[in-house]
C-alpha cells in the first residue's frame, strides 16, 4: 500500500513538472513591446469615389495593387503619385495568365523585387505560385505570368519564394485526423542552400474546454519586406510579432507585457466565454523596405459585434509603424473604421479601405 501510494506522489510530481515547464513561444531574442509612444491622430480622406470588394492591399515601387474578388478585374494597379489608374487585369480561369481561385488569405498574396530588381506579385494559386511581372502587366493592361512554381508540401505549408532561389516555409497547425483533436505547433524555417528552423512554439496549446480552437490561437498575418531579407509574423488573438530577420538567420519577438498569455488560452477560454475573452489584437499589416505597419484595435469579438449590430464605427484603431528590430517608430489613432492597409515609404502615404463603403482612402504621414 505504501509503495503504491509512493508511486502516485511521485507520479503527480512528474506530471506536475512536466506541465510547469511546457514553453509556448520561443524565439532567439525576445523583448517586450514599446507602448509609450504617444498617438498623434491621422486624417484620411477618400481616393476614389467607387466601392469595390478589396481583400489586399499592395505597394511597392510606384504602384498601389488592389487584390478584388472581381472574376473578371482580380487585380486594379493605381499610380502612388497620381492615384491614376494604370491598369485592370487578371481573370478567374484555368489558363497560364489566369487564376484558377481566389487568392482570399493574407499570406497567399506578396509583393517582392527580383534578383534583378524588378516589382513582381506573388500569387498561390492551389497547388502552384504564379509569379506576375507588374511592368508587363502594367503595359500590356493584361496578367503576364513569367513563372510558374509547383507546390511540393502538404496543405499545411505556405511557401514563400524570395530573391536569389531562397524559400521561407510556414506550416501551419496541423494534424493527422482533425477528429482525435491532437494538433502540433506551427513551424517556420528558412531555405537557402541548406535549411534553417526555428522552434519558435515548442509546446502546442491545448485547450481542454475547446480543443478546436488550438487552430485559432495561432492565428497570424505573414509580411515580406520588398527585398525579402525579412518576414514578419502578427498574431491575430494574442499581441505578438515574430520578426525573422533572414539575412542573420535570426527570430525577435515583441511581446505586449499588457496581453494574455497562451497559458490564459489554455486555461481560461472555453467555447461559451471566447465571444468575450478573446482579443482581435492586430486587424491587419503592411511591409515597406525599412517599416512595417500594424492595425492596432485591442477590442473583444464581442465589442466589435456590438458595435456592428449598433452602427457604431469601430474606434479605438491605432496605426503603429515599427522598424524591422521591433522598435516602434511611429503610431496614429485612426478617425475611421478601416482595414486591408498598404504604405508606400517613398511618398510617406498610408492606404486604406473603408470598411462600411469599400472605397479607398489615403493619408500623408507627418
Amino acid at each position: 500500500m505504501k509503495k503504491q501510494l509512493v508511486f502516485i506522489v511521485v507520479l503527480c510530481t512528474a506530471l506536475c513538472s512536466c506541465n510547469l515547464s511546457r514553453k509556448y513561444y520561443n524565439p532567439d531574442i525576445q523583448r517586450d513591446k514599446d507602448l509609450s509612444v504617444c498617438c498623434d491622430t491621422l486624417q484620411l480622406n477618400q481616393v476614389q469615389t467607387e466601392s469595390a470588394d478589396v481583400y489586399k492591399l499592395l505597394c511597392i515601387d510606384n504602384y498601389l495593387i488592389m487584390a478584388q474578388t472581381d472574376r473578371n478585374a482580380l487585380f486594379r494597379v493605381l499610380d502612388i503619385s497620381t492615384n491614376e489608374e494604370l491598369a485592370v487585369f487578371g481573370q478567374l480561369g484555368h489558363a497560364r495568365n489566369e487564376v484558377g481561385a481566389y487568392p482570399f488569405f493574407d499570406w497567399q498574396i506578396y509583393c517582392i523585387r527580383d534578383d534583378k530588381g524588378q516589382p513582381m506579385l506573388f500569387v498561390q494559386d492551389g497547388v502552384c505560385t504564379k509569379v506576375i511581372d507588374l511592368r508587363k502587366s502594367v503595359a500590356a493592361k493584361k496578367c503576364v505570368v513569367t513563372r510558374v512554381i509547383r507546390e511540393k508540401k502538404s496543405h499545411f505549408h505556405s511557401t514563400y519564394y524570395l530573391p536569389c532561389q531562397k524559400q521561407f516555409v510556414y506550416k501551419r497547425v496541423s494534424y493527422d485526423d482533425p477528429r482525435d483533436n491532437i494538433f502540433f505547433p506551427p513551424e517556420f524555417s528558412f531555405m537557402d542552400g541548406e535549411e534553417k528552423k526555428w522552434d519558435i512554439y515548442p509546446d502546442i496549446v491545448e485547450p481542454e474546454d475547446f480543443p478546436q480552437s488550438a487552430d485559432a490561437d495561432y492565428d497570424h498575418t505573414m509580411i515580406v519586406s520588398p527585398d525579402g531579407q525579412h518576414i514578419a509574423s502578427i498574431n491575430i488573438f494574442i499581441d505578438i510579432t515574430t520578426i525573422f530577420d533572414l539575412s542573420k538567420k535570426q527570430s525577435l519577438g515583441v511581446v505586449n507585457p499588457n496581453s494574455y498569455t497562451y497559458e490564459f488560452l489554455e486555461k481560461e477560454i472555453t467555447e461559451s466565454n471566447a465571444h468575450e475573452k478573446i482579443r482581435f489584437y492586430n486587424v491587419s499589416a503592411c511591409a515597406a523596405s525599412e517599416i512595417f505597419i500594424v492595425l492596432e484595435s485591442g477590442k473583444t469579438l464581442k465589442e466589435i459585434d456590438d458595435d456592428k449590430k449598433n452602427e457604431r464605427e469601430n474606434r479605438g484603431l491605432k496605426l503603429c509603424g515599427y522598424d524591422w528590430d521591433g522598435n516602434c517608430q511611429f503610431a496614429y489613432c485612426i478617425d475611421k473604421n478601416i482595414s486591408n492597409i498598404a504604405y508606400d515609404d517613398s511618398h510617406h502615404k498610408m492606404y486604406a479601405i473603408d470598411v462600411a463603403s469599400g472605397k479607398l482612402y489615403a493619408g500623408m504621414l507627418k
